[in-house]
């Protein structure tokens, strides 16, 4: 199925594995360093710099562009999430944060943690970063530049940003699991010499 989805979001239990979303509204660019922060500040009760509540995280490491106008996004392509994973269950417990995009996606032991915060995992295509920097209308803000460009925090006001599949969803269903279980029982049966 093919959904629009407008930030903010709430409840994303309507998704399911396989369903296709375009994202039109805000959405914040993240990687390692910038997770981490943020979760030290909501370990130690220091207000971070926006509300994440309802808005979409994208595990991305934007090239940005300073010109007279402002900010431009050139390129726009996931990062690995599973880099972030030791820290998804303190970051959906304290963000708010429904929607997370990336790449690579996450282990098993992540489906659950997905569950309980009644969060999905989207994946946009392979080599899209062209495409998906299309989607970005503005550069509505940039926080912790510290860290360097690919790792500060990019608020984005995008528009049908996207294709994604969800590949995670708030029913504990993960597709690489689906996959990685179908292909082993293909193995097994090409050990067995049954095909």
């Amino acid at each position: 199925m093919n959904l629009d989805i407008t930030v903010p979001v709430e409840d994303v239990s309507n998704l399911k594995v396989g369903d296709v979303v375009y994202i039109t509204g805000l959405v914040i660019t993240m990687r390692d360093q910038a997770t981490k922060r943020l979760v030290t500040y909501f370990q130690s009760k220091i207000k971070p710099p926006l509300d994440f509540q309802g808005i979409p995280v994208f595990h991305c490491g934007p090239v940005v562009k300073r010109t007279d106008k402002g900010w431009t996004v050139e390129s726009l392509g996931p990062t690995t999430s599973a880099r972030m994973e030791d820290l998804l269950e303190p970051f959906l417990k304290a963000s708010g944060v429904r929607i997370i995009i990336g790449k690579g996606g996450f282990s098993e032991k992540s489906t659950e943690i997905f569950k309980r915060f009644k969060a999905v995992y989207c994946n946009p295509p392979g080599g899209a970063s062209a495409l998906l920097s299309k989607s970005v209308r503005r550069v509505s803000a940039v926080y912790w530049l510290d860290l360097g460009p690919p790792e500060a925090l990019w608020l984005l006001e995008v528009y049908k940003f996207g294709p994604m599949v969800v590949a995670i969803d708030s029913h504990g269903v993960n597709i690489y699991s689906r996959v990685r279980e179908s292909a082993l029982k293909r193995i097994s049966k090409i050990v067995e010499g049954r095909i």
